[in-house]
């Protein structure tokens, strides 16, 4: 190489500019897994009152079997992950 075209600290300016990089990525890592972690919260609340929204309709039915079928069917719903119904029919 020749002597214009080196650095007067011998190459060794960028050192900071890479650890500065490395941070950056770092903190926006860290941002993502924050956010995911926000949007996992949100939904798992939302599913929550939705089935607690299912237990106090069920709870209204007329007769113990019909209740009871009802928060069972609710139950199985949640196990198998899908979205309980908004509305239970009587």
């Amino acid at each position: 190489m020749s002597p214009d075209r080196t650095t007067s600290d011998g190459g060794k300016a960028l050192g900071p500019v890479l650890a500065t990089i490395a941070l950056l990525s770092l903190l926006l890592a860290f941002a993502a897994v924050v956010l995911q972690l926000e949007r996992g919260g949100v939904a798992r609340r939302e599913a929550a009152a939705l089935h607690a929204d299912g237990v106090w309709r069920c709870n209204t039915l007329q007769g113990r079997t019909r209740r009871n079928a009802c928060v069972l069917a609710l139950d199985d719903a949640a196990a198998a992950g899908a979205q309980p119904a908004a509305r239970m029919t009587p």
